[in-house]
């Protein structure tokens, strides 16, 4: 006799896998709504040129943090599109990439959409060429001075209307510190000078007004009667300059004092640095990352509970059990195989096909006890009678033991319908 196939699919087991997925889930949401979301604490690229996040010597990210603790809302734009301005925003459009039409086309629509929104442009002329050390990213490896030339072409941009009056890049060596005027605290300190020499012509509506200058040059002019500024050395609030000096008190001072912003945009697309927005990218970095990692422990949590639930049908394991009455008695020793409990369950069956028993001879209903009797007496002499007798000593063996094995219930139970059968109508 072949043993029951071991039930698995068709049985609720809580797989130890299932339990591990649901704490970790749990997990990542309790750090997710812990998580400090806060745009200087968001991760930042790497880069050694002239952006907010470089900590290079000719980057931003000094500048960008100073503003941030006096709690002047700093935007860094990386996309393509046009960020929004208004009256009160500055739209710092730090040294362009003269040499890329891409970042002088850029350049172009920034400055005319900031002075449509009547916005304050502060353009910063660029100047150095970093080159970066490939041993160790975000570091510069030395500096080469840019030709005149690319400075240039960004004034070319801001004075397109007005070419006569179009300031000229001067390098002059040297700058004597009791030469500058409109400082009113420190006078900057610049090691490598770079000033702008404005025309002595006529150049009608639009004209450099000089608001810091040198002997030698302007170092911070407005194109008048328009909102835009020029910065002519950017060594003035990079990461090394702000250092120097008064640099740091002079630039903070013009943002917040001399213009009153209440809030600055640092385009970082004019210089080469650009980066499309995209919400895939979005979901694999902090904090969105934590909601993509639970996003995948539930679908693997759904996985693994629903995994027995699709498909076609799970063939039943071993033979196919009988057909009929025998098919019957089969599947009611795989139920009582799969009792947690011992064999009185066994003794209840057996219990029920005698009572079918008395009702078919009519015996009158009175406790288990005399029925058992009157049916021993009614089968006394048959040698049904006497198989009967020997499986119900059988039952309560079995009810009376701690364990019972599936294949001595199948054997009674096999044993007790056949005897059932051959005293119902004669034939097992």
């Amino acid at each position: 006799m072949s043993t029951l196939p071991t039930p698995s699919r068709d049985e609720p087991i809580l797989d130890r896998r299932i339990v591990l997925l649901a704490v970790a889930s749990l997990l990542l949401f309790l750090v997710a709504l812990s998580w400090p979301v806060e745009p200087e604490k968001l991760p930042e690229p790497t880069t050694a040129g002239a952006g907010a996040f470089s900590r290079s010597a000719v980057g931003h990210r000094a500048l960008v943090a100073a503003l941030r603790r006096l709690e002047l809302p700093v935007v860094v734009e990386r996309g393509a599109g046009i960020p929004p301005l208004d009256h009160e925003t500055l739209l710092l459009l730090p040294e362009p990439d003269a040499s890329s039409d891409d970042a002088m086309d850029r350049f172009r629509r920034l400055l005319s959409a900031g002075i449509a929104a009547r916005a304050f442009v502060v353009v910063v002329l660029p100047k150095w060429k970093p080159i970066p050390d490939p041993a160790r990213p975000g570091w510069v490896r030395s500096l080469e001075m840019l030709p005149v030339d690319r400075a240039e072409r960004c004034l070319e941009e801001i004075f397109v209307l007005a070419p006569a009056a179009r300031p000229r890049v001067i390098r002059p060596e040297r700058l004597d510190p009791a030469g500058w005027h409109g400082v009113g605290g420190d006078p900057p300190e610049l090691p490598a000078p770079q000033l702008l020499e404005l025309p002595g012509g006529d150049g009608g509506r639009l004209q450099p007004l000089p608001l810091v200058r040198h002997e030698a040059g302007a170092l911070v002019v407005q194109a008048t009667p328009l909102p835009v500024y020029v910065i002519a050395d950017p060594d003035l609030l990079d990461n090394a300059g702000l250092r120097l000096g008064g640099n740091a008190a002079f630039v903070l001072g013009f943002f917040t004092e001399s213009l009153g912003v209440r809030r600055v945009v640092l385009d970082e697309g004019i210089h080469g640095i650009r980066q499309v927005p995209s919400p895939w990218r979005a979901l694999l970095r902090p904090p969105l990352l934590l909601a993509t990692l639970e996003a995948l422990l539930l679908l693997s949590l759904v996985f693994f509970v629903s995994a027995g639930r699709f498909g076609r049908p799970v063939p039943a394991a071993g033979p196919s059990p009988p057909r009929g009455s025998a098919g019957l008695a089969h599947q009611a020793a795989r139920l009582l195989a799969r009792v947690p409990v011992d064999g009185e369950a066994t003794l209840a069956w057996f219990e029920l096909l005698e009572d079918r028993l008395a009702r078919h001879f009519r015996l009158p209903p009175t406790s288990r006890r005399e029925r058992h009797a009157l049916l021993r007496s009614r089968l006394a002499g048959s040698a049904a009678g006497a198989d009967w007798e020997r499986l119900a000593g059988a039952a309560r063996l079995l009810a009376s033991r701690p364990g019972v094995r599936e294949r001595e219930l199948l054997a009674l139970c096999r044993d007790a319908h056949r005897v059932y059968k051959e005293i119902v109508d004669g034939r097992s």
